[in-house]
Protein backbone atom coordinates (compact mmCIF):
# COMPACT_ATOMS: atom_id res chain seq x y z
CA UNK A 1 0.00 0.00 0.00
CA UNK A 2 2.79 2.09 0.44
CA UNK A 3 3.71 2.33 -3.59
CA UNK A 4 -0.15 3.22 -3.90
CA UNK A 5 0.46 5.78 -1.22
CA UNK A 6 3.66 7.61 -2.78
CA UNK A 7 1.99 7.68 -6.14
CA UNK A 8 -0.74 9.48 -4.24
CA UNK A 9 1.08 12.48 -2.86
CA UNK A 10 3.38 13.82 -5.45
CA UNK A 11 1.29 15.93 -6.42
CA UNK A 12 -0.05 17.76 -9.43
CA UNK A 13 1.69 16.45 -13.04
CA UNK A 14 0.87 13.27 -11.64
CA UNK A 15 -2.56 12.70 -13.01
CA UNK A 16 -2.76 9.10 -14.84
CA UNK A 17 -0.72 7.39 -12.29
CA UNK A 18 -2.36 9.22 -9.33
CA UNK A 19 -5.92 8.21 -10.82
CA UNK A 20 -4.24 4.63 -11.62
CA UNK A 21 -2.90 4.55 -7.93
CA UNK A 22 -5.99 5.64 -6.78
CA UNK A 23 -7.85 3.20 -8.54
CA UNK A 24 -5.47 0.40 -7.55
CA UNK A 25 -5.87 1.67 -4.05
CA UNK A 26 -9.41 1.53 -3.81
CA UNK A 27 -9.19 -2.49 -5.42
CA UNK A 28 -7.18 -3.36 -2.84
CA UNK A 29 -8.91 -1.65 0.09
CA UNK A 30 -12.15 -3.77 -0.92
CA UNK A 31 -10.70 -7.04 -2.11
CA UNK A 32 -12.94 -9.71 -2.35
CA UNK A 33 -16.02 -7.75 -0.90
CA UNK A 34 -16.47 -5.99 -3.86
CA UNK A 35 -17.30 -9.71 -5.64
CA UNK A 36 -21.13 -10.19 -6.08
CA UNK A 37 -22.13 -14.06 -5.38
CA UNK A 38 -23.54 -15.37 -7.88
CA UNK A 39 -25.19 -18.97 -8.35
CA UNK A 40 -23.76 -21.20 -11.79
CA UNK A 41 -27.26 -22.02 -12.96
CA UNK A 42 -25.42 -24.48 -15.40
CA UNK A 43 -24.44 -27.01 -12.74
CA UNK A 44 -28.11 -27.39 -11.89
CA UNK A 45 -29.63 -27.24 -15.56
CA UNK A 46 -29.72 -31.44 -15.90
CA UNK A 47 -31.93 -31.30 -12.57
CA UNK A 48 -35.39 -32.88 -13.43
CA UNK A 49 -36.62 -31.84 -9.71
CA UNK A 50 -35.87 -29.35 -6.93
CA UNK A 51 -36.90 -28.75 -3.64
CA UNK A 52 -38.05 -24.71 -2.25
CA UNK A 53 -38.14 -24.60 1.21
CA UNK A 54 -40.71 -22.08 2.17
CA UNK A 55 -42.62 -21.11 5.26
CA UNK A 56 -46.43 -20.46 6.07
CA UNK A 57 -47.35 -17.30 7.92
CA UNK A 58 -46.90 -18.84 10.81
CA UNK A 59 -43.53 -19.67 10.15
CA UNK A 60 -43.82 -23.38 9.80
CA UNK A 61 -41.13 -24.59 7.56
CA UNK A 62 -42.75 -26.76 4.17
CA UNK A 63 -40.89 -28.22 1.61
CA UNK A 64 -41.94 -28.74 -2.04
CA UNK A 65 -40.90 -30.75 -4.89
CA UNK A 66 -40.81 -28.58 -7.97
CA UNK A 67 -39.65 -28.40 -11.75
CA UNK A 68 -36.50 -26.03 -12.28
CA UNK A 69 -35.22 -24.26 -15.99
CA UNK A 70 -32.13 -22.62 -16.73
CA UNK A 71 -32.32 -19.75 -19.33
CA UNK A 72 -29.94 -17.96 -20.15
CA UNK A 73 -27.65 -18.26 -17.09
CA UNK A 74 -30.76 -17.69 -14.92
CA UNK A 75 -32.61 -20.36 -12.49
CA UNK A 76 -36.47 -20.37 -12.70
CA UNK A 77 -39.21 -22.61 -10.96
CA UNK A 78 -42.79 -22.29 -11.78
CA UNK A 79 -46.53 -23.68 -10.05
CA UNK A 80 -50.00 -23.55 -10.76
CA UNK A 81 -50.77 -22.34 -7.57
CA UNK A 82 -50.89 -24.26 -4.20
CA UNK A 83 -48.92 -23.15 -0.85
CA UNK A 84 -45.40 -22.61 -2.01
CA UNK A 85 -46.75 -20.19 -5.03
CA UNK A 86 -48.59 -18.09 -2.30
CA UNK A 87 -45.93 -18.31 0.52
CA UNK A 88 -42.97 -17.55 -2.25
CA UNK A 89 -44.73 -14.59 -3.57
CA UNK A 90 -45.59 -13.34 0.15
CA UNK A 91 -41.35 -13.79 0.97
CA UNK A 92 -39.60 -14.51 -1.58
CA UNK A 93 -36.77 -14.91 0.26
CA UNK A 94 -36.43 -19.02 -0.12
CA UNK A 95 -34.09 -22.28 -0.27
CA UNK A 96 -33.65 -24.46 -3.07
CA UNK A 97 -32.33 -27.66 -2.31
CA UNK A 98 -30.90 -29.86 -5.40
CA UNK A 99 -29.40 -32.82 -4.66
CA UNK A 100 -26.97 -32.35 -1.33
CA UNK A 101 -26.67 -28.34 -2.63
CA UNK A 102 -28.58 -25.64 -0.66
CA UNK A 103 -29.07 -22.34 -1.74
CA UNK A 104 -30.23 -19.25 -0.60
CA UNK A 105 -32.02 -17.60 -3.22
CA UNK A 106 -34.89 -14.55 -3.73
CA UNK A 107 -37.32 -15.56 -5.93
CA UNK A 108 -39.11 -12.80 -7.80
CA UNK A 109 -41.91 -13.29 -9.94
CA UNK A 110 -41.56 -12.33 -13.83
CA UNK A 111 -43.85 -10.43 -15.43
CA UNK A 112 -41.83 -9.38 -18.78
CA UNK A 113 -43.82 -10.87 -21.54
CA UNK A 114 -40.61 -11.77 -23.63
CA UNK A 115 -39.07 -13.06 -20.98
CA UNK A 116 -42.30 -15.35 -19.60
CA UNK A 117 -42.29 -16.59 -23.22
CA UNK A 118 -38.56 -17.74 -23.43
CA UNK A 119 -38.95 -19.51 -20.24
CA UNK A 120 -42.06 -21.32 -20.81
CA UNK A 121 -40.19 -22.62 -23.97
CA UNK A 122 -37.59 -23.67 -21.88
CA UNK A 123 -39.76 -25.99 -19.60
CA UNK A 124 -41.68 -26.90 -22.31
CA UNK A 125 -38.56 -28.16 -24.05
CA UNK A 126 -37.26 -29.79 -20.97
CA UNK A 127 -40.15 -31.71 -19.57
CA UNK A 128 -42.43 -31.91 -22.90
CA UNK A 129 -45.58 -33.39 -22.59
CA UNK A 130 -45.76 -32.80 -18.89
CA UNK A 131 -45.63 -30.10 -19.20
CA UNK A 132 -48.33 -29.38 -21.58
CA UNK A 133 -50.41 -32.11 -19.18
CA UNK A 134 -49.24 -29.58 -15.73
CA UNK A 135 -50.48 -26.06 -17.79
CA UNK A 136 -53.85 -28.02 -18.96
CA UNK A 137 -54.26 -29.52 -15.41
CA UNK A 138 -53.09 -26.62 -13.22
CA UNK A 139 -53.69 -23.68 -15.32
CA UNK A 140 -51.72 -20.55 -16.12
CA UNK A 141 -48.65 -21.00 -13.90
CA UNK A 142 -46.48 -18.40 -11.98
CA UNK A 143 -42.76 -18.09 -13.10
CA UNK A 144 -40.12 -17.10 -10.37
CA UNK A 145 -36.50 -15.85 -11.28
CA UNK A 146 -33.98 -16.87 -8.58
CA UNK A 147 -31.01 -14.75 -7.92
CA UNK A 148 -28.67 -15.71 -5.10
CA UNK A 149 -29.27 -13.45 -1.76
Amino acid sequence: MSISRNLLVRGPGRAPATAFATALAVLVAVGASAVVPGIDWSTHADARTVVVLHADEDGKQRATTIWLCVSEGMGYVRGGGGRWVGNTRRNGDVALRIGKVELAVRATVVTDAAELERVTAGFRAKYGFGDVLATLVRGRPTIFRLEAR
